[in-house]
């Protein structure tokens, strides 16, 4: 037996993903792979909005939201979020999760979209309020 560092090629990793396809099974969860979802607004044929997450089971993990700064505080994120929670549930999202940073307020957009803080890993970044605040909404 040899422990080393080193990376699993492809065929190695879709070995350890069927393992876990096949444990998942023995437990009864359903066979479904993680979707992604996708909302991108455009404008003069740049994007200056983009919202994306993956809905695994009835989870949605929303892992990014972005307004260009000039397009910034204007309800552009508002409705890309929304779009995004509507798309999520129409595919049998129950909750939706997110994480973001406390040292530019973020977690204070989550909260009037009526996200409720369910984790902080404190000093998380190398920065004064440097926490990850992890969010969460119930549809």
């Amino acid at each position: 037996m040899e422990i080393s560092r080193r990376e699993v090629n492809q065929a190695e990793y879709q070995t350890i993903l069927a393992d876990f396809r096949r444990i998942d099974a023995e437990y009864g969860l359903p066979d479904t792979a993680a979707e992604r979802l996708n909302i991108t607004v455009d404008e003069d044929g740049a994007v200056v909005g983009f919202a994306s997450g993956l809905l695994h089971h009835k989870w949605f993990y929303l892992t990014d939201l972005w307004i260009h700064e000039a397009r910034r505080r204007c309800g552009l994120g508002t409705k890309i979020l929304k779009m995004l929670e509507a798309d999520a549930q129409s595919r049998g999202a129950a909750h939706i999760y997110t994480c973001t940073t406390a040292y530019n307020s973020n977690e204070k957009f989550y909260e009037k979209q009526g996200y409720t803080q369910c984790l902080v890993l404190a000093d998380f970044f190398a920065a004064e309020n440097g926490h990850q605040i992890f969010l969460r909404k119930d549809f």
